[in-house]
């Protein structure tokens, strides 16, 4: 007994304390496989049945339960026929007001298009108009000063074309 005269000594060591819980953790174990043993030798064996005992319910509830679940299949099935109906309808209203939109949409697109060509047209027209009186009056003025170079021209004595002295 020198395992417990150490645990219980003012300072036990720690070899003494592991000694102590191996030896214990031993001795459980020797206990707990010579209960194994003795139980598995003894003989005696545990009979272990499972038996399924189906009893249906009394056939009057059982005939009331079918009745009011029919009765609730029937009820959703006509709501749920209800509800695709009015979904189809809903879907035809639809494509038919998207269709009138395109419709419209489409017009509304060429009307458009035609106001823009036409303005674009315009103003082509005022453009090139415009540009030809600009280059006209440009030619004007380029033969004006023409004219009066060569009346300066020959007033130095100079002719076009020579190097300026």
């Amino acid at each position: 007994m020198t395992i417990l005269s150490e645990l219980t000594a003012p300072s036990p060591t720690p070899a003494g304390f592991w000694e102590f819980w191996l030896t214990l953790a031993f001795l459980a174990g020797v206990a707990v496989n010579v209960v194994t043993l003795i139980v598995l030798l003894s003989g005696r064996k545990e009979r272990r049945e499972i038996s399924w005992a189906l009893e249906p319910p009394p056939n009057k509830d059982f005939e009331a339960h079918k009745a009011a679940f029919e009765a609730q299949r029937e009820h959703c099935a006509s709501r749920n026929s209800q509800i695709f109906k009015s979904i189809e309808t809903t879907n035809a209203r639809i494509d038919a007001a998207i269709k009138e939109t395109q419709r419209h949409l489409e017009g509304k697109i060429d009307e458009t298009r035609e106001r823009i060509e036409d303005r674009m047209d315009t103003r082509f027209c005022e453009l090139a108009k415009s540009d030809n009186e600009g280059r006209d009056k440009m030619q004007h003025r380029l033969d004006q000063l023409t004219l009066a170079v060569g009346r300066i021209c020959g007033r130095l004595n100079i002719r076009p074309g020579e190097p300026e002295i």
